[in-house]
Protein backbone atom coordinates (compact mmCIF):
# COMPACT_ATOMS: atom_id res chain seq x y z
CA UNK A 1 0.00 0.00 0.00
CA UNK A 2 0.36 3.75 0.12
CA UNK A 3 2.44 3.49 3.21
CA UNK A 4 4.73 1.02 2.57
CA UNK A 5 5.90 2.55 -0.37
CA UNK A 6 6.38 5.65 1.88
CA UNK A 7 8.49 3.76 4.13
CA UNK A 8 10.76 2.13 1.26
CA UNK A 9 11.07 5.11 -0.37
CA UNK A 10 12.06 6.58 3.47
CA UNK A 11 15.22 3.97 3.08
CA UNK A 12 15.95 3.66 -0.79
CA UNK A 13 15.53 7.74 -1.19
CA UNK A 14 19.09 7.95 -2.28
CA UNK A 15 18.16 5.65 -5.31
CA UNK A 16 16.50 8.39 -6.99
CA UNK A 17 13.18 5.99 -7.98
CA UNK A 18 15.45 3.26 -8.97
CA UNK A 19 16.02 -0.27 -7.70
CA UNK A 20 18.44 -2.40 -9.86
CA UNK A 21 17.46 -6.15 -9.08
CA UNK A 22 13.87 -7.31 -7.81
CA UNK A 23 13.92 -10.74 -6.41
CA UNK A 24 10.40 -12.35 -6.03
CA UNK A 25 10.96 -15.47 -4.04
CA UNK A 26 8.38 -17.85 -5.24
CA UNK A 27 4.50 -16.84 -6.66
CA UNK A 28 2.18 -16.49 -3.71
CA UNK A 29 0.62 -13.03 -3.40
CA UNK A 30 2.08 -12.12 0.54
CA UNK A 31 5.71 -12.24 -1.80
CA UNK A 32 5.06 -10.56 -4.96
CA UNK A 33 1.81 -8.92 -3.69
CA UNK A 34 3.73 -5.30 -3.22
CA UNK A 35 5.73 -5.10 -6.61
CA UNK A 36 2.68 -3.69 -7.99
CA UNK A 37 2.37 -1.04 -6.20
CA UNK A 38 6.25 0.04 -6.46
CA UNK A 39 6.13 -0.45 -10.04
CA UNK A 40 3.80 2.72 -10.21
CA UNK A 41 6.78 4.51 -8.49
CA UNK A 42 10.32 3.02 -9.35
CA UNK A 43 12.21 1.81 -12.39
CA UNK A 44 13.34 -1.79 -12.13
CA UNK A 45 16.41 -3.05 -14.15
CA UNK A 46 15.71 -6.86 -13.86
CA UNK A 47 12.97 -8.91 -12.25
CA UNK A 48 14.48 -12.56 -10.92
CA UNK A 49 12.01 -15.22 -10.31
CA UNK A 50 12.64 -18.76 -9.42
CA UNK A 51 10.60 -19.65 -12.95
CA UNK A 52 7.61 -21.27 -11.29
CA UNK A 53 3.80 -19.45 -12.12
CA UNK A 54 0.62 -19.11 -9.49
CA UNK A 55 -2.06 -21.34 -9.11
CA UNK A 56 -4.53 -20.88 -11.96
CA UNK A 57 -6.80 -18.00 -11.89
CA UNK A 58 -4.15 -15.85 -9.94
CA UNK A 59 -5.13 -12.42 -11.21
CA UNK A 60 -2.98 -10.37 -9.33
CA UNK A 61 0.01 -12.59 -10.53
CA UNK A 62 -0.97 -11.95 -14.38
CA UNK A 63 -1.80 -8.27 -13.67
CA UNK A 64 1.92 -7.87 -12.09
CA UNK A 65 3.71 -9.79 -14.93
CA UNK A 66 1.77 -7.90 -17.17
CA UNK A 67 2.71 -4.33 -15.39
CA UNK A 68 6.39 -6.07 -16.10
CA UNK A 69 6.36 -6.52 -19.17
CA UNK A 70 4.66 -3.47 -19.64
CA UNK A 71 7.68 -1.46 -18.82
CA UNK A 72 9.93 -3.34 -19.99
CA UNK A 73 11.81 -4.95 -17.33
CA UNK A 74 12.94 -8.58 -18.17
CA UNK A 75 12.07 -11.19 -16.11
CA UNK A 76 15.11 -13.94 -15.26
CA UNK A 77 14.69 -17.00 -13.81
CA UNK A 78 17.47 -18.69 -11.68
CA UNK A 79 18.22 -21.28 -9.30
CA UNK A 80 20.40 -23.26 -7.11
CA UNK A 81 24.26 -22.48 -8.45
CA UNK A 82 23.68 -19.51 -10.45
CA UNK A 83 25.60 -16.08 -9.18
CA UNK A 84 25.11 -12.39 -9.69
CA UNK A 85 28.27 -10.75 -9.49
CA UNK A 86 28.77 -6.80 -9.48
CA UNK A 87 32.60 -5.74 -8.73
CA UNK A 88 33.35 -7.49 -5.21
CA UNK A 89 29.91 -7.97 -4.58
CA UNK A 90 27.86 -10.56 -4.98
CA UNK A 91 24.47 -12.96 -4.95
CA UNK A 92 24.55 -16.32 -4.91
CA UNK A 93 21.31 -18.70 -5.08
CA UNK A 94 21.43 -21.54 -3.31
CA UNK A 95 18.30 -22.89 -3.95
CA UNK A 96 15.76 -24.53 -5.61
CA UNK A 97 17.07 -27.04 -7.10
CA UNK A 98 15.34 -28.83 -10.45
CA UNK A 99 13.65 -31.49 -8.10
CA UNK A 100 12.79 -28.46 -5.46
CA UNK A 101 11.81 -26.26 -8.76
CA UNK A 102 9.27 -28.61 -9.66
CA UNK A 103 7.84 -29.48 -6.30
CA UNK A 104 4.10 -29.17 -5.60
CA UNK A 105 4.58 -27.49 -2.11
CA UNK A 106 5.13 -23.60 -3.41
CA UNK A 107 7.04 -22.87 -0.63
CA UNK A 108 10.03 -25.17 -1.75
CA UNK A 109 10.48 -23.50 -4.57
CA UNK A 110 11.48 -20.47 -2.92
CA UNK A 111 14.25 -18.46 -4.20
CA UNK A 112 17.12 -18.88 -1.10
CA UNK A 113 19.89 -15.87 -1.71
CA UNK A 114 22.89 -15.37 0.24
CA UNK A 115 24.29 -11.89 -0.60
CA UNK A 116 27.59 -10.32 0.44
CA UNK A 117 27.70 -6.91 0.21
CA UNK A 118 29.08 -4.11 2.25
CA UNK A 119 31.24 -5.85 4.30
CA UNK A 120 28.14 -7.87 5.36
CA UNK A 121 26.72 -11.49 4.38
CA UNK A 122 22.95 -12.44 4.81
CA UNK A 123 20.88 -15.11 3.87
CA UNK A 124 17.08 -14.21 2.83
CA UNK A 125 15.08 -17.55 2.71
CA UNK A 126 11.43 -16.97 1.87
CA UNK A 127 9.35 -19.31 3.08
CA UNK A 128 11.41 -22.77 2.72
CA UNK A 129 10.54 -25.15 5.64
CA UNK A 130 12.47 -28.21 7.48
CA UNK A 131 12.31 -30.39 4.01
CA UNK A 132 14.68 -27.79 2.13
CA UNK A 133 16.72 -26.35 5.55
CA UNK A 134 18.03 -30.38 5.55
CA UNK A 135 18.84 -30.54 2.04
CA UNK A 136 20.97 -26.94 2.12
CA UNK A 137 22.60 -28.59 5.63
CA UNK A 138 23.03 -32.22 3.61
CA UNK A 139 24.87 -30.46 0.54
CA UNK A 140 27.30 -28.77 3.14
CA UNK A 141 26.75 -25.19 1.84
CA UNK A 142 28.17 -22.44 3.72
CA UNK A 143 25.00 -20.74 4.88
CA UNK A 144 27.14 -18.61 7.58
CA UNK A 145 25.60 -15.20 7.00
CA UNK A 146 25.85 -11.92 9.65
CA UNK A 147 22.10 -11.11 8.79
CA UNK A 148 19.09 -13.86 8.46
CA UNK A 149 15.97 -13.09 7.30
CA UNK A 150 13.95 -15.46 8.98
CA UNK A 151 11.97 -18.35 7.23
CA UNK A 152 8.18 -18.31 6.37
CA UNK A 153 7.57 -15.56 9.03
CA UNK A 154 8.59 -17.24 11.88
CA UNK A 155 6.99 -20.62 11.19
CA UNK A 156 7.42 -23.37 13.60
CA UNK A 157 8.05 -25.57 10.68
CA UNK A 158 11.12 -23.62 9.60
CA UNK A 159 14.02 -22.21 11.31
CA UNK A 160 15.23 -25.46 13.23
CA UNK A 161 17.88 -25.73 15.66
CA UNK A 162 21.00 -27.29 13.30
CA UNK A 163 19.98 -24.58 10.68
CA UNK A 164 19.80 -21.91 12.84
CA UNK A 165 23.79 -23.08 14.21
CA UNK A 166 24.80 -23.00 10.46
CA UNK A 167 23.94 -19.96 9.93
CA UNK A 168 24.82 -18.54 13.45
CA UNK A 169 23.26 -14.75 12.68
CA UNK A 170 24.24 -11.77 14.54
CA UNK A 171 20.86 -10.75 13.44
CA UNK A 172 17.62 -12.34 12.87
CA UNK A 173 14.92 -10.50 11.08
CA UNK A 174 11.53 -11.48 10.72
CA UNK A 175 9.03 -10.20 8.79
CA UNK A 176 5.59 -10.95 9.66
CA UNK A 177 2.51 -8.96 9.65
CA UNK A 178 0.39 -7.63 13.09
CA UNK A 179 -2.90 -9.08 11.82
CA UNK A 180 -1.56 -12.56 10.74
CA UNK A 181 -3.46 -15.60 12.09
CA UNK A 182 -1.08 -18.27 12.13
CA UNK A 183 0.51 -17.55 15.39
CA UNK A 184 3.77 -16.00 13.82
CA UNK A 185 6.36 -15.97 14.84
CA UNK A 186 6.02 -18.91 16.93
CA UNK A 187 7.45 -18.96 20.08
CA UNK A 188 9.43 -21.80 19.89
CA UNK A 189 11.18 -20.73 17.01
CA UNK A 190 11.98 -16.96 18.94
CA UNK A 191 13.41 -19.29 21.61
CA UNK A 192 15.97 -21.29 18.88
CA UNK A 193 17.03 -17.93 17.92
CA UNK A 194 17.92 -16.60 21.62
CA UNK A 195 19.55 -20.26 21.93
CA UNK A 196 21.67 -18.91 19.26
CA UNK A 197 22.44 -15.51 20.82
CA UNK A 198 21.22 -13.68 17.73
CA UNK A 199 19.12 -9.89 18.14
CA UNK A 200 16.09 -10.68 16.99
CA UNK A 201 14.00 -7.76 14.98
CA UNK A 202 10.57 -7.97 14.12
CA UNK A 203 8.14 -5.85 11.26
CA UNK A 204 5.36 -6.49 13.10
CA UNK A 205 6.70 -4.34 16.29
CA UNK A 206 9.17 -2.16 13.95
CA UNK A 207 8.33 -1.62 10.83
CA UNK A 208 10.41 -1.11 7.81
CA UNK A 209 14.36 -2.36 9.13
CA UNK A 210 17.25 -1.59 7.81
CA UNK A 211 20.66 -2.65 8.82
CA UNK A 212 24.24 -1.50 7.57
CA UNK A 213 27.66 -2.01 8.33
CA UNK A 214 29.02 1.07 10.63
CA UNK A 215 32.59 0.55 10.65
CA UNK A 216 32.14 -2.82 11.35
CA UNK A 217 29.31 -2.69 14.04
CA UNK A 218 26.14 -3.72 12.57
CA UNK A 219 23.53 -0.88 12.91
CA UNK A 220 19.61 -1.16 12.71
CA UNK A 221 16.90 1.12 12.17
CA UNK A 222 13.37 0.85 11.94
CA UNK A 223 10.27 3.32 10.63
CA UNK A 224 8.58 3.18 14.05
CA UNK A 225 10.38 5.48 16.51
Amino acid sequence: GKQAVSQVQNVLGALDNYIDIAVISHPQLDHYGGFSELLAHYDFGIFITNGREANSGSREWQSLMQAIKNKNVPILALGAGDRIIFGSEKIDFLSPDKKLQASKELNDTCLVEKITMNGLTELLTGDIGDKVEKLLLAVRTDLRADILKVAHHGSKYSSSAKFLAAVAPSVAMIEVSKKNTYGHPTQAVLDRLSDIGASIFRTDTLGTISVRNDGGVLAVGSSVE
